[in-house]
């Protein structure tokens, strides 16, 4: 993704969020389409599209019947 806006603003950023996405039930993997944002309201998406999040999940281990 491109971002634009004051330049010592861009250069703090060195991630982006995207919308929550609800994986409540799979199993396995999914893909979510999404939107991606900064948290700084002064750095702006160039063309932002939505993006695409693959969420894979897996049993975890047996806690050998300790509770």
């Amino acid at each position: 993704m491109e971002i634009e806006g004051p330049g010592l603003r861009v250069a703090l950023i060195d991630s982006a969020f995207t919308d929550p996405v609800d994986a409540t039930g799979v199993i396995g993997s999914a893909t979510f389409t999404t939107n991606v944002y900064t948290t700084d309201p002064l750095v702006k998406m160039i063309a932002a599209q939505p993006v695409r999040v693959t969420v894979v999940t897996q049993k975890s281990p047996s806690n050998g019947g300790v509770d």
